[in-house]
Order: C-alpha cells, then structure tokens, then sequence
C-alpha cells in the first residue's frame, strides 16, 4: 500500500503493532526534498518501537535539493532486503513507464528498469521523458 502525503510516497508493507519494533527506512538520493524526509523522520520518531534507517546508493552524505541539508546515509540500499515502512522524499521527478505485471520493477524486472534507478539513485539522472521499458 503506498500513500502519497504532500508529495512524498510512504509505502508500508504490513499493518503493526505499537509492541513490536517497527523498522522504517528513508530514501536518499541526490536532490531530495530535505523538508520530506526530517518532517517525517520526527514525526514517526516519536512513536514507540521505531528504528529508522537512513539509506542511498552508498553510505555517505547525500545533498539535498538545495545544497545546503546533506544527510548521512548509514546503509546501501541494495544491502537492505527488509523494511515495515518506506519513505521516499519529493524532488524532481520523471515517469518512467514499465510494460509489465505487478509493482515494483525496480530490482526485478529489465536492465532498463535496473539502469534508469541507478542512474537516478547515484547521480540524480532522471530517464528521458516518455521512455517505456
């Protein structure tokens, strides 16, 4: 289930209860929206049972969008196979269709898919408008 709140997607996979530790992971890539991804992070901080996890291409800083509210990434992305919640901050955006079944197609589809979020995830590349894969 994904819902969209002020232009960031927060995608839970499970319903929880406030007994069991509940891991969310942030989304960083080159030219987030800062504001996203702190205003969600103090908001869910809060609650009982929350282990956030900040993550990117790379462990390191990522910059935001205007240069000025880098982030620290302390996991790969590909490195993380599980997670109850996860937060993807708004920034500039392009639709990059799939031609295929299901959800997803990131990490599981074509090397266009796989290419184009790469690309997008490491040097903030968005893929050519209209592109299908």
């Amino acid at each position: 289930m994904a819902d969209i709140v002020n232009n960031v997607s927060l995608w839970v996979a499970r319903p929880w209860t406030h007994a069991e530790d509940v891991k969310v992971t942030y989304l960083l890539y080159p030219r987030f929206t800062a504001l996203d991804v702190v205003g969600t992070f103090q908001v869910l901080a809060a609650a009982p049972g929350i282990r956030s996890v900040f993550l990117a291409a790379e462990v390191g800083m990522v910059p935001d969008d205007t240069g000025l509210c880098a982030l620290q990434a302390g996991a790969r992305l590909r490195d993380v196979v599980s997670a109850d919640a996860v937060v993807v901050p708004g920034s500039d955006c392009s639709l990059l269709t799939w031609q295929g079944e299901g959800h997803t197609a990131y990490g599981r589809s074509n090397e266009r898919i796989r290419a184009a979020g790469d690309a997008y995830l490491i040097e903030g590349t968005l893929p050519p408008a209209g592109q299908r894969c």
